[in-house]
């Protein structure tokens, strides 16, 4: 499964609302604006995914293995692919 600004803006939409009730607890959840902050959250997600995709190289670069709680050592990764849909 592609990695896409929707996808992680229901995410954060969804974090926004669980932090809501519980740093604001009784206070409903507005209701208005929620199509603002869909394009928020939107704008968010793609500059985020974005970002990963043209640093995806940078990302990760080495990996270490640990067979059976046993360290065999580190390994170094030539390339990360976040599959990433920014379409």
């Amino acid at each position: 499964m592609a990695l896409t600004p929707n996808g992680m803006a229901d995410a954060i939409e969804t974090a926004f609302e669980l932090v809501w009730g519980q740093l604001k607890a009784g206070e409903q959840f507005p209701v208005d604006g929620r199509p603002d902050r869909r394009v928020l959250f939107l704008a968010i997600a793609r500059g985020v995914l974005t970002y990963l995709e043209n640093h995806q190289g940078e990302l990760i670069t080495s990996i270490g293995i640990d067979i059976g709680g046993v360290f065999t050592g580190t390994t170094n990764v030539n390339g990360v692919d976040l599959n990433t849909d920014l379409s």
